[in-house]
């Protein structure tokens, strides 16, 4: 199997070959960008000088395909198509509106590992979360193809005259419109996808899976108390939270029989073996109090340490 190094020098040499003939004298640079967690991407930039529509893709999501086992030469063919695609999407949109007024119902919440993005967050508006940061995203677009979202950082608390709190205000209104909560047992989840449904067992019956309808940045109801509130009637009682990544998270209905510290170990050794750098959030569990509305990271001596829902 080519290594990555290798990969991006197929792709600087030959992705011109599978362009439209009108489009075989664009320039190939690769940027290496870093993203979420530090983890470092590299953009495939095409472009003329002067043009308009230069799309970024990112050679990472083509050369995991290729570890798949697909061929070097169909990756590339792909890659193409999608930059073509994604192009044509740019001359639509090339004109968007950042104002405000145009742009304040499509914001919504995302959370982040606040230790592994502090560099970030020192430009980014946000609020913190026990280890978590609650940052802000503007959804470009999702109309039936890929999402597109755009990070909020401080230039535009600054071009809008608005500042955090305005922000985080208007973020939760238009995200209730923009998602619907998905939560659903684990079974549910596992099993709808193949379409079987086995008997749930009692220990099945307590576990659950929280994101939103697209299972796009959906762990972000982490920081929704109506959304926590809302799960704590549904269950009747107390829970505990696993980071599953940034877009999902596990619930877990607290009973006398849980075992903390095995919850844990099961986040880290998932946290090592399924989840990519990049989607990574935390290797800590957080029990949330139904009563008191009070979620609260679990340190493994104190379940009551945390901070007022507000």
């Amino acid at each position: 199997m080519m290594t990555l190094e290798k990969y991006l020098e197929q792709v600087k040499d030959k992705i011109k070959g599978y362009l439209p003939e009108g489009l075989k004298d664009m320039e190939v640079t690769i940027v290496p960008l870093e993203k979420n967690n530090g983890v470092l991407f590299h953009g495939v930039s095409l472009h003329r000088l002067n043009d308009p529509a230069a799309p970024l893709l990112y050679a990472e999501d083509y050369y995991g395909l290729h570890e798949k086992g697909i061929d070097v030469e169909s990756t590339l063919r792909f890659m193409a198509s999608e930059y073509v695609a994604a192009r044509d999407e740019i001359k639509i949109r090339n004109n968007i509106d950042l104002s405000y007024d145009h742009i304040k119902d499509r914001l919504f919440l995302s959370v982040i590992n606040a230790e592994k993005n502090h560099a970030l967050l020192e430009n980014i508006p946000h609020q913190k979360l026990e280890d978590l940061a609650v940052t802000y995203r503007y959804l470009v677009y999702n109309d039936g193809g890929p999402f597109a979202s755009m990070q909020i950082d401080n230039r535009f608390l600054k071009r809008w005259n608005i500042d955090q709190g305005q922000l985080h205000e208007q973020a939760v209104q238009s995200m209730e419109k923009l998602f619907q909560s998905d939560f659903c047992s684990l079974n549910q989840k596992i099993f709808g996808i193949i379409g079987i449904f086995p008997l749930e067992t009692p220990a099945d019956r307590n576990l659950f899976v929280l994101s939103n309808q697209y299972g796009y940045y959906g762990a972000a109801y982490i920081s929704c108390p109506n959304v926590l509130q809302e799960i704590g009637e549904k269950i009747g009682g107390d829970f505990l939270i696993l980071p599953s990544s940034l877009h999902e998270l596990i619930v877990v209905k607290e009973t006398e029989d849980i075992n903390v510290a095995d919850l844990i170990d099961t986040v880290k050794a998932v946290n090592r073996t399924e989840v990519s750098e990049a989607d990574f959030l935390s290797d800590n569990i957080y029990r949330y109090d139904s009563q008191n509305q009070i979620l609260s990271m679990i340190d493994g001596s104190d379940m009551e340490l945390g901070m007022k829902m507000q």
